[in-house]
């Protein structure tokens, strides 16, 4: 199980009269009772973290929602979330959803050590290192049809021409030109709203996460990858190359994209270029083996 070694503990929610102690089970204390409703994570049916909240559904019906300003401070947050995820990573069955979030969710990681040659640094995230990876993103995902619109708008500013002024045949060859232009400017403003998506979903990031203030271990090795906050790295929790599906580097980060759709995300600035290029190279052989 991954995260193992994180200590139970317990949290009391102050605006409703009820505690958890989460740990190797999931026990719920109610309004005054001084005995405890105990479960398995393995009956656990669903768990979703949201941006204000996490939501944990039994499969007898029972609904315990915490929101996130009932932790004391962010460590105990990301303590929470980690023991939780490292218990249901077990959990093939149980419902997984995580919502902007910096960092892969900890379900993805498993204890199988560190060996090898490894890659590693430790630092914080800067919007760039993230607005980087969210544009190249959004712009794999849209690029078919940025340069669509262009290639629209250059028909239809041509069809506009021929159709409204007097001497566009005798000067088509200028009016070509011109409508290209404006296909170019269709496409450029295109892509400012990319950027413009870009730095709204990292806003999210900061309003929702507050893994984007700590500091973060991140590893590559023979083994695997992770992008772990500092206070809950253990030095043996990895997430296995089978479950990556694809990479891509962008000027401030190379993008590690998982099967369940999370990312993670490793900043170019905490590495000598040297050792940046090996680790992309090391990167991408992994995927390809895998």
């Amino acid at each position: 199980m991954a995260f193992d070694s994180l200590p139970g503990m317990k949290i009391t929610i102050s605006q409703n009269p009820q505690s958890f102690i989460i740990g190797d089970y999931f026990a719920v204390f109610g309004s005054g009772s001084d005995i405890p409703e105990v479960y398995e994570w393995s009956s656990v049916k669903s768990y979703t973290e949201a941006g204000d909240s996490f939501t944990i559904t039994l499969l007898n019906g029972n609904i315990y929602k915490l929101t996130k300003n009932c932790f004391t401070d962010s460590t105990q947050l990301i303590l929470f979330r980690s023991i939780v995820e490292g218990q249901l990573s077990r959990c093939p069955n149980t419902i997984k959803k995580v919502y902007r979030r910096i960092v892969p969710p900890k379900y993805n990681y498993r204890d199988i050590g560190i060996s090898g040659n490894v890659f590693s640094a430790t630092g914080t995230y800067s919007e760039r290192d993230i607005n980087s990876g969210s544009l190249a993103k959004v712009y794999s995902r849209f690029a078919w049809l940025i340069w669509l619109s262009a290639l629209v708008a250059t028909g239809l500013a041509l069809l506009f021409s021929l159709t409204t002024f007097d001497d566009a045949k005798e000067n088509l060859l200028f009016y070509i030109c011109l409508s290209v232009f404006y296909g170019i400017g269709v496409a450029i403003i295109t892509y400012l709203i990319c950027c413009m998506r870009a730095r709204y979903r990292y806003a999210n990031y900061v309003r929702s996460d507050v893994s984007t203030t700590e500091n973060i271990v991140f590893i590559v090795a023979r083994d695997g990858f992770a992008a772990i906050e500092e206070c809950v790295y253990s030095g043996k929790d990895i997430i296995p190359w089978s479950k990556a599906e694809s990479y891509f580097e962008t000027k401030y980060s190379v993008v590690i994209t998982l099967k369940d759709k999370s990312i993670c995300r490793i900043p170019r600035k905490l590495f000598d270029k040297k050792v940046w290029d090996e680790m992309v190279i090391f990167i991408a052989n992994n995927l390809v083996h895998d």
